[in-house]
């Protein structure tokens, strides 16, 4: 496994884990967090669930 595979990785599991944009973006040492966005910000089909689990309980 390369080392941009882990990279990879890693950032994919910080923001599946809930971890900030900003954060991750900020230990990645990425300039902005539309590059960390734009490279790693893929939504998985899990966490489009959760987000509308928890749209739909804060809504009653």
């Amino acid at each position: 496994m390369g080392l941009h595979t882990l990279r990879h990785s890693a950032a994919s599991t910080m923001l599946a884990a809930g971890v900030p944009l900003k954060v991750v973006s900020d230990i990645l040492g990425h300039s902005s967090v539309a590059i960390t966005g734009d490279i790693y910000g893929h939504v998985s089909p899990e966490v489009s669930a959760s987000a509308m689990d928890q749209l739909s309980a804060a809504l009653g």
